[in-house]
């Protein structure tokens, strides 16, 4: 072989009788492959990307939200997380409906056993609920009673009507209205708002 960027150059040769040989990447799938190549060699291939999102970020229980990607030199992908195999792979999206905060990750793949990653979180808030009860439900005039609340959820704040204002999102306190009277106590947070109301009957 008198070819010298063959496999088997021989520098002593004069005459090539046809018997070079050349080394290269023989996988098509490469991105330095030689068609010329019968000897394997080193192939190099082309690292996948992909870009990852989720619309809306946060969300409360019960609704969605919308997991999108985009790839370049990906040939497939999972989300494992929903266990979807994405389709397409060169981008599309997909609906998810987590009912707690949760991280998704996507992973795509590529020739050669090349791979790539990225992750999206979908925040997910619980709807606040309150409830009030008072004890007892009937006083006579000039007496008390007590209202008591608890709240669920994501809720940060909550008030009661009838002059009493911000209250704690859970507690109690006495009242001793003078008349027949309807207590409102009114929550919200990232989960929404929530209300409940009781009756106080007053005897004269």
């Amino acid at each position: 072989c008198t070819d010298s960027e063959a496999y088997n150059y021989d520098p002593s040769a004069y005459i090539n009788d046809g018997s070079c040989t050349y080394q290269g990447c023989m996988d098509p799938n490469a991105n330095n492959y030689n068609q010329n190549a019968t000897v394997p060699g080193t192939c190099t291939y082309n690292q996948p990307t992909v870009s990852f999102s989720r619309s809306p970020s946060t969300i409360t229980s019960g609704q969605s939200s919308t997991l999108s990607w985009s790839t370049s030199n990906a040939i497939s992908g999972t989300i494992p997380q929903i266990g979807y195999n994405i389709s397409p792979v060169s981008a599309g999206n997909k609906v998810v409906y987590p009912t707690t905060t949760t991280t998704y990750s996507i992973t795509v793949y590529g020739y050669g056993g090349t791979s790539a990653s990225a992750y999206a979180t979908v925040t997910v808030y619980a709807p606040p609920n309150v409830t009030l009860s008072v004890s007892p439900t009937t006083i006579p005039q000039g007496g008390t009673a007590q209202l008591t609340w608890a709240t669920t959820g994501d809720a940060s704040s909550a008030s009661i009507n009838q002059g009493i204002g911000n209250v704690p999102l859970s507690s109690n306190t006495t009242v001793n209205p003078t008349s027949t009277t309807t207590y409102t106590i009114s929550v919200s947070g990232s989960g929404g708002s929530a209300s409940d109301s009781v009756t106080l009957t007053v005897v004269p």
